[in-house]
This record gives structure tokens, sequence and C-alpha cells, in this order.
């Protein structure tokens, strides 16, 4: 959009933050993709068009029957005064089977298989075997790039972790705070879009290095970390809010703290956008009901024990945000950041 280009990224000439549907494909490409799809496929897909008056309210139904008994185990593990180690394995095995409908539900019911993929790769962007890679304990760290609420079902099906979300304080710094999987959705789907009108006092921040501490000692699952803040288009990665990272090298160090990268990237289908990055959420989810397939590439990014070793020594993310990571995903790093999303929105929303 042409009076939104003073947002636009001069490195890179990509708006992260307007509204983006994909490159329209020709008529031509469209047939031949049409074509090489088989035909329970395409009656699927005009079967279910049919069926939306009576798929949406069923999909509702399903997504909240699918997500009621975590919400009632993970309330029942904080009453409860079980050993640790007895709760971590009551909700993960809650959580692998709730998420797993859940993201049955959202990523197609014809062959869902292929539409939710993982690639493993090294910090060389070379793919690499997915045998014999690190494990991921209690209190290691997780840094991904943040595009929708869809891919936190996927998180906590993998990993059960705890998250964290980015705050503003009144002196207009940058803050984490750790919540669980209903404060996080809740922060995408609307916190992140009111950054002044939750602005914190920082004595009620926390500091990146205890909530690590305190998930290792309570054995509560790893940490998951949003650097950018607040979700782009899923055209580019944001810049990330280092300050959150502050001397947390002696940290990673003493605790033997394993370092883990995740790319969300999702691919655009019939001009759908499964990234939520405007204020318009009950549209968006209600785009996402009416969608008969969403397809996530998940890239998962290892480190090798030099590569560790040094992050632990120096942790600057730079070079994998930038290059890495775009390199891999098909996407661009942007020197944009929270700051510009926040005045972008207020142009955006005024101009409705």
């Amino acid at each position: 959009m042409e009076k939104y280009k003073h947002f636009t990224d001069e490195s890179t000439g990509i708006n992260p933050f307007t509204p983006y549907h994909g490159e329209k494909e020709s008529s031509q490409i469209q047939q031949q993709l049409n074509n090489q799809q088989s035909f329970f496929y395409q009656l699927f897909y005009y079967l279910h068009f049919i069926l939306l008056p009576i798929l949406i309210p069923l999909k509702i139904i399903l997504f909240i029957l699918f997500l009621f008994p975590y919400f009632v185990f993970s309330m029942i593990t904080k009453i409860l005064p079980l050993p640790n180690i007895v709760k971590k394995f009551v909700m993960r095995y809650v959580s692998v089977i709730c998420m797993k409908f859940i993201l049955f539900l959202f990523f197609g019911i014809f062959n869902h298989s292929q539409h939710l993929k993982e690639f493993n790769f090294n910090l060389e962007g070379n793919a690499i075997n997915s045998k014999n890679l690190q494990k991921l304990n209690d209190g290691d760290l997780i840094i991904c790039n943040f595009v929708s609420y869809l891919e936190i079902f996927y998180l906590v099906f993998k990993y059960s972790p705890i998250f964290t979300i980015l705050q503003k304080t009144n002196e207009n710094k940058i803050i984490v705070k750790s919540t669980n999987l209903f404060g996080i959705l809740y922060h995408i789907c609307f916190g992140q879009f009111s950054l002044q009108n939750n602005l914190q006092n920082s004595e009620n921040s926390e500091n990146l290095s205890e909530i690590i501490k305190f998930s290792k000692n309570n054995k509560l699952g790893p940490i998951i970390v949003f650097p950018e803040g607040v979700t782009s288009n899923n055209r580019s990665i944001l810049k990330f809010q280092n300050e959150i990272f502050l001397n947390i090298e002696q940290t990673l160090q003493q605790e033997k703290i394993n370092i883990h990268f995740i790319g969300f990237k999702y691919l655009i289908k019939n001009r759908m956008n499964p990234a939520l990055y405007l204020n318009e959420f009950f549209k968006h989810f209600f785009k996402i009901l009416i969608s008969f397939e969403l397809n996530l590439n998940i890239y998962h990014f290892y480190l090798n024990e030099n590569d560790l070793e040094i992050l632990k020594r120096n942790f600057v993310t730079n070079l994998i945000r930038s290059v890495v990571m775009p390199k891999v995903m098909g996407v661009v790093a942007v020197e944009r950041g929270m700051g510009d999303r926040e005045l972008f929105l207020k142009e955006y929303e005024g101009n409705k």
C-alpha cells in the first residue's frame, strides 16, 4: 500500500506490517495446479465449502472440547500438592492428546500430516539427519519467530513449555514475563495490539535468567521466547529486542542450558495468509475456520557443541536472525520492530 510506504524496510524494500496475501498466480499456473490435484482432493474441497454452515459451528465446538481438558488438568495440577515430576508427566500426556486433535482440526482433515512439515538444519543452513539431535530439557531456551496463534498449539504439543511475552514499561523499556498457554494466546490475539494500554511497571518484570532457573529447578519444561515481541505478516523476521538477553551468558553456562532456534513459515494458498498481524482476531479466526487447508513449515535450527559454547559466552543472535533463518525459510530480516509496528497500527486503524 502506497500510503504506508514509510514503514517499508530500507535495506530490503519489504513492508512487514501491511496486509499480504501472497503473490497472485496466473490463471495458467492455477489451472496446472488444479490438474495435478487428485480427484478426491477436489471432491473434498468442494464438499467442504458446501458443508460450511455445518462445519463452522462444529469446528468451534470441537476446538473448545479439545481445549477444555487441557484447562481442567492445568488447574488440577496447580491446586493439588503433587510432586513436580508427576505434574509434568500428567500435563505432558494431556498436552500431546489435546494439541494433536487441535492441530488435526486446523491443519486439514484431508491428509493433515502433509500440511504440517518439519525440517532440520544446522547453522550453516544445511539440512541434517533427524537422528541423534540434541534433546531439549527443563529450562532450555527455544527462540522462535512470531507469526500467529496456530504455531502455539504445535509448541505445546511438542514441548509443553513455559511461554514468555514482551511488554513495554512506563519508562518505555521492554521487559519479559512468563505465562502459560492461555496467557500467550490472549497476548497474540489481543494484548500485542494494545501495547500502550498495557504498560507495565518495571517492578513487575521478570529476568529471563530467573525464569530459566525456576523452570529447570521445578521441571517445568523449556522456555519459549519470541524476541520480535509482536507478529509480522509472514514475509519477514522483525528486529529482535535483544535487551531481554542482557547478562544471560553466566546462567546459560552455569545451568548447562541448550539453545534451540525454530522458524515458522506459513504457505499462502487461495490468498489466505494465516499470520495474525492486524488487530482483527475475530475476522481472522473466521477465515481460519472456513479454510480447507493450512500449510505450515517448521524449521528447526540445531547448534553443534562449538556453536553452543560460543553463543553461551557471547549471546548474539544477529547472524542467525539476519542470515541463517532467511536463507532457509525464504523470508527476509528487516530492521523494523515493535515500536514501528505500534506506529503502523495507529495509522492503519485511524484510516479505516
